[in-house]
């Protein structure tokens, strides 16, 4: 399997002028335009400038098969068609300024499956160095914005030898913008007879989505035939059934059918194992406390549950990620330093700690002296020290209800005592 880690430094973009360096010419899959000077998020198409193409060299060119049968989506933003998301990646050897069009689908908050052709070119410098996927893209309009890749993935022998039956991709968004447009889900199988839509971005249709339905022709092996009509960047497109099941992700054509890779059980499994890798957004030691009781640690990226979790406990938290579903997690470790699994950022709050330094007055007998603000060992009482003035450098808040710890020494640049609930000085 092909994975790649992008870097997602802004590039320079030219204006679209500059896709007339490249020659014209037919595509089975890949459709290059130039970006405009506009931001990202609102770069798109100029129809009116005749577009450079690039030909495969593992790919016929997909076809309207007889009359064009499909259909415009003007309403991009109903269900399913929010979830298909329009492709640009860029290339290192691409010139600057051009991009390559294609088709996706969101599957989860962050992730989009979609053809390997369309983010991996040997011709281009392998790997797109930079993808943008736009959900309900139409015409110029982006009603969810644009979400960047941070990871792409390919099907094993994929990129040492293009085949139709490995011309399956996927990426992960830096960003979960899934969550304003919900996804779609993966199908098992396809048969002949069986009638399925394809849905996508074709080039000659100027940024519009068009969609078609029809009957599966053929199946090959692990690759499905078909008649519903595509052009150069409809790759990458689902083709689903009537319970928004993606069953074929297209990516060929022929004189006589367009065709895409099937999902199979086991290209079902590797797509999902894509899915489940969650994305790393920080690295930090940090300690947190329990605010949600009962709230769930999770053992795995799949939501295996390790344990719950109680109101005011302490743990040190050390790195974020972005799950499949949209939601940041932590994962947690426990004063002894055991890791205890993932957890939902939302169900705890930072310790904080503010500055005192003053000297103050111990009023108890009996309160712990702390080892640390896991409130997990102790050095002991303050007897030693009712009525004696200590010296108060921080104020840590490790708990509900203001729940906090006074670090006490016994003079400023003397011996520490430990952590002593700010009930107990004054």
């Amino acid at each position: 399997m092909g994975e790649l880690n992008i870097n997602t430094k802004r590039l320079t973009r030219l204006s679209v002028i500059a896709a007339l360096l490249l020659g014209f010419g037919m595509t089975s899959a890949v459709h290059v335009q130039a970006a405009d000077s506009t931001a990202a998020s609102s770069a798109a198409p100029v129809a009116q400038l005749p577009q450079p193409v690039v030909t495969s060299p593992t790919r016929t060119p997909q076809a309207i098969l007889g009359t064009d049968s499909r259909v415009r989506i003007p309403g991009t933003t109903g269900w399913p068609y929010r979830t298909i998301v329009f492709i640009r990646a860029y290339f290192p050897k691409l010139a600057r300024g051009l991009y390559v069009q294609g088709t996706g689908t969101l599957i989860a908050a962050d992730t989009v499956v979609t053809a390997a052709h369309v983010i991996y070119d040997a011709r281009y410098g392998g790997y797109a160095s930079r993808v943008e996927a736009v959900p309900a893209y139409s015409r110029g309009t982006s009603p969810y914005g644009t979400a960047r890749a941070s990871r792409l993935f390919t099907a094993p022998g994929y990129t040492a030898h293009p085949s139709s039956s490995t011309d399956v991709g996927a990426f992960k968004l830096s960003s979960p913008i899934g969550k304003k447009t919900g996804w779609m889900s993966l199908g098992r199988g396809a048969a002949v007879g069986q009638r399925l839509t394809l849905s996508g971005y074709s080039a000659d249709k100027n940024g519009a989505l068009a969609t078609m339905a029809g009957p599966v022709a053929k199946v090959s092996g692990s690759v499905g035939l078909y008649g519903m009509d595509s052009a150069a960047g409809a790759s990458g497109s689902p083709v689903y059934d009537s319970s928004n099941h993606i069953r074929i992700v297209h990516s060929f054509g022929s004189a006589s059918y367009n065709g895409g890779a099937i999902m199979t059980p086991e290209r079902s499994n590797m797509i999902m194992g894509w899915r489940n890798s969650w994305t790393q957004l920080q690295s930090m030691h940090r300690l947190v406390y329990v605010t949600a009781n009962n709230s769930l640690n999770y053992r795995n990226t799949v939501f295996a549950v390790s344990g719950k979790n109680r109101t005011n406990t302490v743990y040190q938290v050390r790195k974020s990620y972005l799950g499949w579903n949209g939601a940041t997690y932590y994962t947690v470790y426990n004063a002894r330093g055991q890791y205890l699994g993932y957890s939902n950022v939302g169900n705890f709050r930072s310790v904080t700690t503010t500055n005192v330094t003053r000297y103050m007055t111990v009023r108890s007998r009996t309160a712990a002296r702390y080892s640390n603000l896991y409130l997990s060992g102790t050095k002991g009482t303050t007897a030693a020290y009712n009525n004696r003035r200590v010296y108060v450098t921080t104020r840590n808040v490790n708990g509900t209800r203001n729940r906090a710890y006074y670090s006490i020494y016994t003079k400023k640049g003397g011996s520490w005592l430990g952590y002593v609930s700010t009930a107990a000085v004054r």
